[in-house]
């Protein structure tokens, strides 16, 4: 249905008649005659509303600003909490009392307990010197650090060669996996122990150009672990190659012609270090025996 269109009305005289126009000052003066209220009135609320939308305007950035502010704070401590326990469980050391198991047979086994380091590399001497072990046989020393409130932790492959030889290149210590064996092996009824070191290999081109670069120091850093004989004059001899039990190795002798350190990558995955020719053979035929070679 078609809208119907307004005509204006007309005065008595015929002319068409204009509407009122209402302006905002008809509209305040008709909403105050309604409500009864004054201009002073309405002033005073505009001016209670205008306060308050400062304060809240005002107040909101700062209360925003203060809960970012903690909460950023709560975030990064627990984050910082986080990353140290991370770091600690990493590298720290953690109690145990299972002995490692050796990574070659060996009749006897002792756990070697210390607490001060400066006294370790003393302490493991002596033990070494004196561990009871009989004619062909081989002694596994598993070493323990003493822990003040988590009691023992056995050492992995860093710790040991930094309490033993702090000046060992740390490019060998990386390309070396955590477990190693340490063992004292008795050639016959006069002879003294003699150590032997096994370190897994992760790998090997790195060990072995590692350990090339190492020989011009290796008596001495590892001077703790030789026998008697390797504290004589070695003159300029240094190492020289050799094959032992159908095994390449480097090996150094002292004045007297006489072995006193090898070394000797078995099968690219064990660093073999040993102070004593027949302990490095008997450990070589150990190796052969125990471990699969895949």
């Amino acid at each position: 249905m078609p809208e119907e269109k307004q005509t204006p009305a007309k005065t008595d005289s015929g002319q068409t008649a204009i509407p009122t126009l209402r302006t905002l000052q008809t509209e305040t003066t008709d909403y105050i005659r309604k409500k009864n209220i004054s201009l002073a009135d309405i002033a005073l609320a505009e001016s209670k509303k205008q306060r308050l939308a400062d304060v809240s305007t005002k107040n909101f950035p700062k209360q925003k600003l203060i809960v970012i502010i903690v909460v950023s704070i709560a975030a990064a401590l627990a984050a910082g909490a986080f990353l140290w326990w991370q770091f600690q469980k990493k590298s720290g050391p953690i109690a145990s009392s299972k002995i490692p198991p050796p990574l070659i047979f060996s009749e006897t086994e002792e756990i070697l307990e210390f607490s001060d380091k400066k006294e370790f590399p003393t302490l493991l001497k002596s033990r070494l010197e004196n561990s009871g072990v009989k004619t062909g046989q081989m002694q596994y020393l598993a070493l323990a650090e003493k822990i003040q409130e988590n009691g023992l932790a056995f050492i992995n492959t860093k710790r040991f060669l930094n309490l033993i030889a702090p000046q060992a290149p740390e490019d060998l210590i990386n390309v070396l996996n955590e477990k190693f064996y340490l063992g004292a092996f008795k050639d016959n009824a006069s002879s003294a122990n003699a150590a032997i070191i096994i370190f897994e290999v992760k790998t090997f081109d790195k060990a072995f150009a590692t350990m090339l670069n190492w020989e011009s120091s290796l008596k001495r850093d590892l001077s703790v672990l030789a026998l008697e004989d390797a504290a004589r004059e070695t003159g300029n001899l240094g190492f020289s190659d050799a094959i032992i039990k159908n095994q390449d190795a480097r090996i150094m002798k002292n004045i007297n012609n006489q072995p006193i350190i090898l070394y000797a990558f078995f099968s690219k995955r064990f660093l073999i270090i040993s102070f004593s020719q027949k302990a490095f053979e008997e450990t070589i035929i150990r190796l052969n025996q125990s471990l699969p070679l895949n």
